[in-house]
């Protein structure tokens, strides 16, 4: 097969030149043996189909029926149906690629309980307030659950200290009406 040349100053293309120093290579033409096929082989006729070779089969034919009480797709003796996805989210990863982690967020969780000890002691619901800070920023970063439990731990808190606020004030005014004398004045 040849191949027209490019029109005059049209730059040829380089990886079809041989390199230089070296010489093109002329290989001798190939001669195929000849065909037993009479004249052109695309003049051959394919061979005639015959329809009455292959069975005949009823048309519309109805679907084969599941045994009784058997819902879905039946398996041949001896075969069991493939095994069912795993339920865990996510599965294995081989390349310990990073993911989602899994469960609620533990700052989240030590929120709401440092929160809910506040009722006993003050400085727990200040911890609780700064871990559920924390916590809804991790949850919302990495997707992990517990941004409820962050945001319940705060507010939490943050009611806690307000009830510690008053019942201190509570105290003082009580101790500043009672005076040095113990009386209620």
């Amino acid at each position: 097969m040849t191949f027209p040349h490019p029109p005059s100053g049209h730059p040829q293309d380089p990886a079809s030149q041989p390199p230089q120093g070296f010489a093109p290579v002329e290989y001798p033409a190939v001669e195929y043996p000849a065909t037993d096929y009479p004249g052109d082989a695309t003049q051959i006729a394919p061979p005639a189909y015959n329809p009455s070779s292959y069975p005949q089969q009823a048309p519309f034919a109805a679907p084969p029926s599941h045994p009784q009480g058997q819902v879905g797709p039946s398996y041949p003796p001896g075969y069991a149906p493939p095994p069912m996805p795993s339920p865990y989210y996510g599965g294995y990863d081989p390349y310990g690629a990073p993911g989602v982690p899994m469960g609620t967020n533990g700052k989240a969780i030590a929120s709401l309980v440092c929160s809910l000890l506040g009722l006993f002691c003050g400085i727990t619901s200040i911890v609780g307030i700064i871990l559920g800070f924390l916590g809804m920023n991790e949850t919302k970063r990495t997707g992990q659950d517990g941004y409820g439990l962050a945001l319940a731990g705060t507010i939490i808190g943050f009611l806690w200290i307000g009830v510690w606020v008053l019942y201190v004030l509570w105290a003082i005014v009580m101790a500043a009406s009672f005076g040095t004398s113990g009386t209620w004045t």
